[in-house]
């Protein structure tokens, strides 16, 4: 919304923000946090807060930025033993969160207080690393492929609104040609 170019990237075994101002100005980087990363993912809302997610020794991290540059405290945001992958959306001011571990498909989202929900439980079968989603207006779509081994997999979607706890029950089992 400010016409700046925001960038959280991993170098040196961190995590470091820098922007880029309209006038082609890069400011210093920015340590977010320190020790051996991988797997970072950004996105900003529509207010201008920057918001960062990254891997390190199987737990995703999370840290944001206000429009005013001020970053909050770095949570941690799974408790499962190991993270393949994950992605982070936004909207409405809020960041969610959807993960694959080694206990199965997660997912958390941030109420308006800026605390985080419970970890939700989607599926706890084989998940390749072929997950994606969105929220629109507290309106989640998620689609992911899951099966006994890495040769036969289904691609399964499931959907729901926020609040309400999901179940397993919500997900549904599509066989594309």
């Amino acid at each position: 919304p400010d016409d700046t170019l925001h960038v959280g990237y991993l170098e040196n075994q961190g995590v470091y923000y820098k922007s880029r101002s309209v006038d082609g100005v890069w400011s210093y980087p920015e340590t977010i946090f320190t020790g051996y990363v991988y797997h970072l993912e950004s996105t900003m809302d529509d207010f201008g807060i920057f918001y960062l997610t990254w891997r390190s020794a199987g737990e995703i991290s999370y840290a944001e930025r206000s429009p005013s540059g001020q970053w909050s405290s770095t949570i941690r945001i799974n408790v499962d033993d190991g993270v393949y992958v994950h992605e982070i959306v936004t909207d409405n001011n809020r960041a969610y969160i959807l993960w694959y571990g080694t206990e199965g498909l997660k997912f958390r989202y941030q109420f308006e207080d800026n605390t985080w929900s419970s970890i939700i439980n989607l599926s706890s079968g084989h998940i390749t690393n072929e997950l994606d989603f969105s929220v629109s207006d507290d309106h989640v779509q998620a689609i992911w492929a899951q099966g006994e081994d890495w040769n036969t997999r289904d691609l399964v979607f499931s959907e729901w609104d926020i609040p309400q706890t999901v179940f397993g029950s919500l997900t549904q089992t599509i066989t594309l040609p």
